[in-house]
Formats: C-alpha cells, sequence, structure tokens
C-alpha cells in the first residue's frame, strides 16, 4: 500500500463526488491510496478549529491495514496539532460505524442532519488515546516522505 499527496486535485475531486452527499469538504491535505498501480482510496484532512475531520473513501479494504490506520489517524496530531482526529459517517453505514468503534473511536453524538437529509455520527479520538491503542504505531519515516512530497 502507498500513501501519496495529492497535488493536482484529482483524488480529492474523486473522494467529494464518491461520497456524494452534498457536504462540504474543506482541503487542507488530501491522501489518494494505492494498491499495486490501482487507486483505490482517498482521505481528506479539513482543519476545523482545534480538530481535523477525516473524510475517507475506499473502493477495496485492502487500505484497511494497522500501518495505514496509524499513518492516516496520526496525520492530524502530527501535521495539524489537532486536539482531536474525528470521522462523520452515516448512521447507515453499519461497517464503518464498527470498525471505527473497534478502532476505539468514541461516539460524540448524532451530528446534525447532512447536506443530503440524513443523520451521521460523530467519532473522535484524542492523541493520548490513540497512541495506548494496541493497533497504533509511529511510522515516523512515511509521515516525513508525505510531509515533503
Amino acid at each position: 500500500m502507498e500513501i501519496f499527496k495529492d497535488d493536482t486535485g484529482k483524488i480529492y475531486n474523486w473522494v467529494v463526488s464518491s461520497l456524494d452527499n452534498g457536504e462540504e469538504y474543506p482541503n487542507d491535505l488530501t491522501l489518494g491510496l494505492l494498491h499495486g498501480n490501482i487507486i483505490i482510496g482517498g482521505v481528506i484532512y479539513s482543519k476545523v478549529n482545534e480538530d481535523v475531520f477525516l473524510s475517507i473513501y475506499t473502493t477495496s479494504p485492502k487500505w484497511c491495514s494497522k500501518k495505514t490506520l496509524s499513518i492516516l489517524f496520526d496525520i492530524p496530531f502530527s501535521i495539524f496539532d489537532a486536539k482531536k482526529a474525528k470521522c462523520a459517517v452515516s448512521k447507515d453505514n453499519k461497517s464503518i460505524n464498527k470498525l471505527l468503534k473497534g478502532l476505539g473511536l468514541q461516539q460524540e453524538h448524532l451530528k446534525r442532519a447532512r447536506a443530503d437529509g440524513s443523520l451521521g455520527k460523530l467519532f473522535s479520538i484524542d492523541k493520548n488515546n490513540l497512541i495506548k491503542k494496541r493497533w497504533f504505531k509511529i511510522w515516523a519515516e512515511q509521515l516525513k516522505q508525505l510531509q515533503t512530497q
């Protein structure tokens, strides 16, 4: 799995159009997820006050490794110095709700009605709780590469 910085805006546009829920996604950083030579996902990082929201879209479960998750969830803290990393997901997306709970993110509340009229759940984790998770490991070299791309 290769994680790369989206300098062209193509991954950002693909993620936004694929999520297709009418939400606005400030683009503070967008990363692509490459498996072999196929782009299988993208992550948009949006800094809002002291927190960073991750908007994730994938076409394959192959992205979901401990290493990839560690890198993606460390970025809000190592690059943005965020207080919390947050993910808003549809309340009906049972597999992602289960994944986020399993990773140790806490459900804060039901999010306001989204732009597409659906209701979403808001999950978050702070750095102190993240570094305590068994699945988490700091991948300093990979983070350094992303910062210099």
